[in-house]
């Protein structure tokens, strides 16, 4: 780079160690460097996304994944991250789309769920029921909803209201009789309901 301040391959492997050891402000300074030069690259516009969304600029990191997805539609990686951007800006409806069009729900799923996980920790046992409610709106219908349900229920069971926990765990029960993680919350919580 002292060499040559122009050379791409060099400035992009100094931007992956930045990026490695988490300096996301030098990342992002050297890949915006670099895309004066090249415009039009997806993953390294996803890579400036990336930096964008570690240091907290969500509507930037929106608009670099979004140029980047357009750039190449087929990359299920941008897509999923896109997914998450407009899932934390609350553009849920966005989200499901992408999310439908995504190759591995699962990923989401996970992510969301972690999310929820944080939100309860941290004693945000109202913005972790929303977060999960809203998680089933984006989320395509399929097996994993008896968990949302159960994580529900237990966020309502940690929170002090054993009604609502009741219910939920009642409602993951519904969607599959087997889930032993709901059965023990009903259990516990109805042994709460009547002390």
């Amino acid at each position: 780079i002292d060499k040559n301040p122009s050379y791409i391959r060099a400035l992009q492997g100094l931007a992956d160690i930045f990026g490695e050891q988490k300096k996301f402000k030098e990342c992002l300074a050297l890949l915006e460097k670099i895309r004066i030069n090249s415009p039009r690259n997806p993953s390294r516009l996803a890579k400036i996304a990336e930096c964008h969304l570690a240091l907290g600029d969500l509507d930037r990191a929106d608009t670099s994944f979004s140029k980047s997805l357009s750039l190449d539609e087929h990359s299920m990686q941008t897509r999923e991250s896109l997914a998450k951007v407009r899932l934390a800006l609350g553009d849920y409806e966005s989200a499901r789309l992408l999310i439908a069009h995504c190759g591995q729900v699962s990923k989401i799923a996970s992510y969301l769920n972690s999310y929820g996980i944080k939100l309860v920790k941290e004693g945000r046992y109202k913005e972790s029921i929303e977060h999960y409610k809203k998680a089933q709106l984006v989320l395509p219908t399929n097996s994993n909803r008896h968990q949302i349900l159960f994580n529900i229920g237990l966020a309502y069971a940690k929170w002090g209201k054993f009604v609502e926990a009741k219910q939920y765990a009642q409602l993951a029960l519904a969607r599959d009789p087997e889930y032993e993680k709901a059965f023990q919350l009903l259990k516990s919580v109805e042994a709460r309901l009547t002390q």
